[in-house]
């Protein structure tokens, strides 16, 4: 979708038949050739190219290599571009940036190994402005997911929160099902704790029941009922009950 909006942007301010445009769309080919198989980099673009071809030129090549599955470079060009004052790809590839570290969490090992890539798009993004305002709910949605996976509590509580007002927001239908997912995730730690905490205790009466505790033996501490369940206010619409 980005690259046909540019090559209409391009087509009208150039024109259809400009040589700069026909090596624009030869270069976008290769980027989309990187999407099937293999890893091919559009060529430079050549010398004497107007400065709006040399601009595009960078975004395609850092495309082409996201699009590779090379993360690692790919968040190097989008890092250069997002430095490039002068480039109109900036701003796309700031946000990039994030995406682009989340990707490479997604597609590792294991949780552990993910952890530093999503730390490291949480703190890019909370940097992030989005100028035009373009990106701002795709990076709030980036957070979010973020968040979910590094801080499911404090998200839970988090959600709580937005979904609370009535009003929405563009990122509701999201929000809400990571709400239940993550309600569903506790609640489902919650019984598997509970089931082993009684297997262990009817274990250790069977062990025990014929064993006298030495006189010196500390009595257990008492735990209250709701140690380390999750606490859920629920309001009525009208604010004059909760629960």
């Amino acid at each position: 979708e980005v690259a046909t909006e540019t090559l209409s942007n391009r087509i009208s301010e150039h024109g259809a038949t400009d040589l700069s445009v026909a090596n624009w769309v030869a270069a976008q080919d290769q980027v989309f050739k990187n999407c099937a198989a293999g890893k091919q980099s559009p060529d430079d673009a050549p010398p004497g190219a107007p400065t709006w071809l040399q601009k595009d030129r960078a975004y395609q090549k850092a495309a082409a290599v996201f699009y590779s599955l090379d993360y690692t470079n790919a968040k190097k060009h989008f890092a250069e571009i997002a430095q490039d004052t002068e480039s109109p790809w900036a701003e796309t590839a700031d946000y990039l940036v994030a995406r682009t570290l989340i990707r490479r969490a997604s597609l590792s090992p294991s949780a552990l190994s993910a952890k530093p890539f999503y730390e490291e798009a949480e703190t890019h993004l909370e940097r992030f402005v989005s100028r035009s305002g373009k990106f701002a709910a795709s990076a709030e949605r980036m957070l979010g997911l973020i968040k979910y996976r590094l801080h499911p509590k404090e998200r839970v509580g988090e959600l709580a929160k937005v979904l609370s007002f009535q009003t929405g927001n563009d990122n509701f239908k999201q929000n809400l099902i990571d709400y239940t997912w993550l309600l569903d995730k506790f609640e489902s730690e919650a019984i598997q704790a509970e089931e082993k905490r009684k297997a262990a205790l009817e274990a250790a009466k069977a062990g025990n029941a014929n064993t006298v505790p030495p006189a010196n033996t500390e009595p257990e501490p008492n735990k209250t009922d709701d140690d380390g369940l999750l606490a859920i206010t629920l309001y009525s619409e009208n604010y004059a009950d909760s629960w």
